[in-house]
């Protein structure tokens, strides 16, 4: 789908690996639900499962925050809000959306 795709790539553009986390060789995966309202701004925003280590989990927090607005829930869609359980992962090789 390519509004999730645009989605994905916009919130990878701008989150940052905390340096500190990088450098001691930290690393995790967390999820986090949230909510995106019709007219593209977040809603809801749910920290569901953390990676353990509270830098990883704000700095994807603060990366998801960082990226609003979005785009506008597509008409034909039918919804009001868009509701999506992203796992954000960070690994020794760098970070991702899954």
């Amino acid at each position: 789908m390519l509004y999730n795709k645009r989605l994905k790539e916009k919130i990878e553009s701008i989150w940052v690996y905390p340096p500190d986390a990088a450098a001691q060789g930290i690393y995790g995966d967390l999820v986090i639900r949230f909510t995106i309202k019709k007219n593209g701004r977040l809603g809801a925003v749910e920290l569901v499962r953390t990676s353990g280590h509270k830098s990883l989990d704000d700095a994807a927090m603060k990366a998801l925050k960082g990226g609003e607005p979005y785009w506008p829930i597509p008409d034909n869609w039918g919804m009001e809000a868009y509701t999506i359980q992203g796992h954000f992962v960070y690994t020794l090789y760098g970070f991702y959306v899954r």
